[in-house]
């Protein structure tokens, strides 16, 4: 399976103002992969499949990155649809 390099996609962005996240399952592994990314990041959107303590870390890592705001839009089967921004 290809993938795209979200970094190379952005390398030369000053900034990304919103960064719409829906990876089924991998937003760990796209939150770590990518720091690069979201440290120029303002505003996240992203899908939280979430299982025991999940959302702690994924909320730990959030505001490593700087988007220390947080809200829930939408809840539903133990997933949620989050905001994050500075």
């Amino acid at each position: 399976m290809r993938y795209v390099d979200v970094s190379e996609t952005v390398r030369e962005w000053p900034s990304i103002d919103l960064l719409k996240c829906d990876v089924e399952g991998s937003e760990y592994e796209f939150l770590r992969t990518y720091p690069d990314v979201m440290a120029k990041t303002k505003a996240a959107v992203i899908e939280f499949h979430t299982t025991g303590d999940d959302s702690y870390k994924y909320r730990q890592l959030m505001v490593a990155y700087g988007l220390i705001n947080q809200k829930v839009l939408r809840a539903f089967r133990g997933n949620t649809v989050e905001l994050f921004w500075q």
